[in-house]
C-alpha cells in the first residue's frame, strides 16, 4: 500500500520501472498519484515492503 497522495516519499516511490519490479518480484504494484490527487500513469510500490523483499531473497541467497 501506498501513503495518500502528497505523503512523504511519493515521488520516491513511482518509477516507471515499478511495474516491472512488480512482476519479478511478485509483490503488488498500484496506481500512484500527484499531490493533488491525479494518476500520474505511474505504479508505486511501497518501499518498506520492496526492502523486505530483497532481504528475504538475499537470505535466501545465503542458503
Amino acid at each position: 500500500m501506498t501513503t495518500p497522495a502528497g505523503g512523504p516519499g511519493d515521488e520516491l516511490r513511482a518509477r516507471w520501472s515499478c511495474d516491472y519490479l512488480a512482476e519479478v518480484l511478485d509483490l503488488e504494484a498500484v496506481p500512484a498519484y500527484d499531490r493533488d490527487g491525479q494518476p500520474t500513469g505511474w505504479v508505486a510500490i511501497d518501499p518498506v515492503v520492496l526492502e523486505d523483499r530483497l532481504v528475504d531473497l538475499y537470505a535466501e541467497g545465503d542458503d
